[in-house]
């Protein structure tokens, strides 16, 4: 009977739903759906504008950024500094570390006020070349891309690039952005900085594409053209009708537009599927409410919602463990296990994070630790390599600084020729290898970037000419013409570091004298005004070996030779030209090299010095405006330089490379109507075949040339000859080889004014004799833990004539001090030593443990030490001074000078 009941009672419901339920359910489903589909539409539309906007606005920051950078860029002080001296050397390549910075740069260029190109970058940030040497010195007005160069950054609108094509670069759509160059408030040049605009552009569009169509977008594409339709950025397919969306965005005064195409029928698919979901829900619906209907059970029903609801309240406040009691097989039973199960994944998942958090917190504290360790590594590394430099300039200078002194003491005694001769051989290889040693810890000293550069005023003529006649003995025993030609040298003062600029000219001049055989080496100076600079070239020329052409890459490299074999004729460690590289960029020039094997080299370095505020006209006035001079020289560069100053002053000059020539020079200028004889013949004494004294009886002698011609005799510099012998023969006076323009005007200005001219000297010898020293008095401590070192500076001191006491460290001076009966004049401390060092003695001797008598004692520090620094750690520990080992005696005799009075 109940199933009867239960059987009618189901018919009865299935009828209602059909006729009062299934109809309102497909008519809202009906409704639904076309509701649906005008809401996707209207979705579309709004995200087609959205995402058009957005793409607008990141053009808008594109311009920002790339506006901002070119401001950036144009503030970097040494592009100003470029622009105010005019000097773009070594600026393409600041340009290339700026284009590899900023990405996306195809290049930057630099203009002047003129508006002209300055500079250019020549490798940009994709590591392409760029052959922009070719527009250097172009004016840039009216290109189509070039925005106004006002006092403020600008920017033109995208556009065709020609430059591209013509630096060998990708060829597309490009913009240009534009920045002043301020100094002191107004603008002396512009920079001006051209980027991927259409392969940015093109990446941001597909960026967008592609994330949209992750997210189920149907986006077909997007693309900006031009007023013209034309393509200027993105892509979009071919043959698709379907229109796009489209605004418009202004660039630069120029319109375009941005279009995004969308397929709505893929986009309504999606909304076809939720109609058919739509219609399995309603189905599953209308089957849910005959169930529903036909049990009408509360418990069954309302009670698992109303427990469904709570806990989905619990999830939501974070009690994942809250779990539903489940009873039965219906529907919400399932329901309510799926609802557990949920929740137990869920609290898996947040204990697996919270797991994964404490071990990420865990891996990042121990990076972090590695990382502090890695640091301090670095750190303890640069301080053993600091402290590496000091120990090996100690332990390698203090021996020889006993082999130097006791070499100068040998060569004190009596000594045979034999001897005396082994004793200048070893002297010789004892300064080679000092030398060496000090190649070595120059390059450290510039590698650990402890080496400082002085900043003394100085003369420049009499820098380079003094370097000249020291160097032209060594030349000379080669047989080779050592030049020096300074015509184009207009100021005689600047400020600079004389040693560094002497030391760059020894390694390029010594370089040469070892590669060259025959000829000659010319050394060619000009200087140039750079607001308050002053920039120096010189060029050391040479007629020797050369260098082959694949060897000159790497010539300035450390450690590197031309000829790096075993059995090599050339010795060297490879530093000396790494040395000039880096000597130069420290003074902020650069060096440079042009060769050809077998027909020699030409060094060319550049250095910028301050200007001296006592800067005078190096080449002094002279007024030879009426004098007709005759050169005769078999040297074809010295003839050239010495006529450059003589016709400076406005002399009339003639060239003759041997004794014929001079002949005829001389028999033409006797045989002139106009009368114009040569008032003056400089003739060089060493000539082939007849040589220039010879030359000069032979003119002397010929009744037919013109007896007033007064003659001028050049000799080397190692060649001194008799002032009265030369007098006796006729010669009026005579010049070393390579000429001073000071000697010369003296020279020239006493032989016009018909003034008995002195006769020139050897060049002294820099170190003065022990025998001239001036005598002192006075009692010194000396204290040396080395033997050979006691000895010899025992020696060097006692010849000064003062008494000396040895001590072996510190603490033997500390005792000797305080336990003296007579005063001590000074002490004389060195600074590594055992038991106790000289800092720590110095310390100890000015608390007073060596006596109250003796707290104020002059201690001098002596110490092969050579690194940066070590003067202010003696200073610091209480010394005096500081004298250098090895020690020179002249130089020694000088400092002790200053503490004791002279006899």
């Amino acid at each position: 009977m109940l199933n009867k009941l239960q059987l009618k009672l189901g018919q009865k419901l299935i009828l209602l739903a059909f006729f009062a339920i299934l109809p309102p359910l497909l008519a809202a489903g009906g409704y639904f759906y076309s509701t649906m589909q005008k809401q996707v539409l209207a979705q579309i539309a709004s995200s087609e504008l959205n995402n058009l906007h957005f793409v607008k606005y990141h053009l808008d920051q594109e311009q920002r950024h790339f506006k901002s950078t070119a401001k950036v860029i144009a503030t970097d002080p040494a592009l100003r500094m470029a622009l105010e001296r005019k000097n773009n050397l070594g600026l393409n390549n600041q340009l290339n570390r700026l284009a590899d910075i900023y990405p996306a740069i195809n290049y930057l260029i630099l203009l002047d006020a003129e508006h002209s190109v300055f500079a250019i970058n020549n490798i940009n940030s994709f590591k392409q070349r760029i052959n922009g040497e070719q527009i250097m010195g172009a004016k840039l007005d009216g290109h189509p891309l070039l925005p106004p160069l006002i006092d403020s950054p600008s920017y033109s609108a995208p556009g065709a690039d020609p430059y591209l094509k013509q630096f060998n670069l990708p060829t597309e759509y490009a913009q240009w952005f534009s920045a002043p160059v301020i100094v002191r408030g107004k603008p002396i040049g512009w920079l001006i900085l051209s980027y991927r605009w259409q392969a940015l552009t093109t990446a941001l569009e597909k960026n967008l594409t592609d994330n949209l169509a992750k997210q189920g977008f149907p986006t077909l594409g997007a693309a900006i053209v031009n007023q013209d339709n034309q393509l200027m950025a993105g892509s979009l397919p071919k043959n698709i009708t379907v229109p796009g969306r489209t605004i418009t965005l202004t660039i630069s005064g120029k319109t375009f537009k941005l279009i995004m195409q969308v397929d709505p029928a893929v986009a309504l698919k999606a909304v076809e599927q939720q109609r058919n979901l739509l219609l399995s829900v309603a189905f599953v619906l209308f089957v849910l409410l005959l169930v529903v209907f036909y049990f009408v059970v509360y418990q069954q029903f309302l009670v698992p919602i109303k427990a469904l609801d709570a806990g989905t309240q619990k999830f939501a406040a974070g009690l994942f463990d809250f779990r539903l009691q489940t009873q039965g097989n219906d529907e919400l039973s399932h329901l309510a296990r799926s609802f557990n199960a949920m929740g137990e994944k869920l609290e898996d998942a947040r204990t697996n994070l919270k797991s994964k958090v404490e071990q990420r917190t865990k891996q990042l504290t121990l990076s972090n630790i590695q990382l502090e360790s890695a640091v301090a590594e670095v750190t303890k590394a640069n301080n053993t390599k600091s402290e590496f430099l000091a120990s090996m300039s100690h332990e390698i200078r203090t021996p020889m600084n006993g082999v130097i002194g006791m070499l100068a003491l040998l060569d004190k005694t009596s000594l045979d020729d034999k001897q005396s001769h082994y004793t200048h051989l070893a002297n010789t290889s004892a300064h080679s290898l000092l030398a060496l040693i000090n190649d070595i810890l120059d390059f450290s000293k510039i590698e650990a970037g402890k080496l400082d550069l002085e900043m003394l005023d100085f003369d420049l003529e009499a820098l380079f000419a003094d370097f000249a006649e020291t160097m032209a003995i060594q030349a000379e025993l080669r047989d080779i013409e050592l030049i020096l030609d300074m015509h184009k040298v207009p100021y005689q003062q600047a400020v600079g570091d004389p040693g560094r600029l002497r030391q760059l000219l020894n390694n390029l001049v010594g370089n040469s004298l070892k590669f060259t055989e025959r000829g000659e080496i010319s050394i060619i100076v000009s200087v140039e005004q750079i607001d308050d600079f002053v920039q120096l070239t010189c060029q050391v020329k040479d007629t020797g070996i050369g260098i082959p052409e694949a060897s000159l890459p790497t010539l300035f490299s450390a450690f590197t030779q031309v000829d790096s074999s075993t059995t090599r004729n050339y010795g060297g460690t490879g530093l000396g030209l790494a040395i000039v590289r880096q000597l130069c960029e420290l003074m902020g020039g650069s060096v440079r090299v042009h060769s050809k094997e077998g027909e020699g080299s030409t060094f060319t370095f550049d250095v910028l010095l301050n200007r001296s505020q006592s800067s005078e006209n190096n080449v002094p006035t002279l007024d030879l405006s009426n004098k007709r001079i005759l050169i005769v020289d078999d040297n074809q560069t010295s003839r050239q330089m010495l006529a450059k100053y003589l016709e400076h002053w406005g002399a009339d000059t003639a060239q003759a490379c041997d004794a014929q020539q001079a002949h005829a020079l001389m028999q033409n200028n006797t045989n002139d109507t106009n009368n114009t004889n040569f008032d003056i013949a400089f003739i060089d004494r060493q000539m082939p075949v007849i040589n220039g004294l010879m030359l000069i009886k032979q003119l002397q002698a010929n009744d037919q040339l013109n007896q007033q011609t007064q003659f001028v005799l050049q000799t080397s510099i190692s060649r001194q000859d008799n002032p009265d012998l030369l007098s006796r023969q006729g010669i009026a006076a005579s010049l070393h080889k390579p000429v001073r323009v000071s000697q010369l005007y003296k020279t020239l200005n006493k032989m016009l004014q018909n003034q008995s001219l002195p006769q020139p000297t050897e060049a002294a010898d820099t170190t003065q004799s022990l025998d001239m020293l001036t005598m002192m008095q006075g009692h010194i401590l000396l204290v040396e833990d080395n033997m050979i070192n006691q000895i010899v500076a025992r020696e060097i001191l006692e010849s000064f004539g003062l008494q000396v006491t040895i001590a072996c460290n510190g603490q033997e001076a500390i005792d000797h001090l305080a336990a003296a009966t007579t005063d001590y004049a000074l002490v004389i401390m060195d600074c590594q030593m055992p038991v106790m060092d000289g800092y720590q003695a110095s310390q100890n001797i000015r608390n007073g443990m060596a006596g109250q008598g003796n707290k104020d004692i002059i201690i001098i520090a002596m110490t092969a030490n050579a690194m940066t620094g070590d003067e202010e750690k003696c200073l610091a520990a209480g010394m005096s001074d500081y004298v250098s080992k090895p020690i020179a005696p002249t130089d020694f005799h000088k400092k002790l000078e200053t503490y004791l009075l002279i006899d």
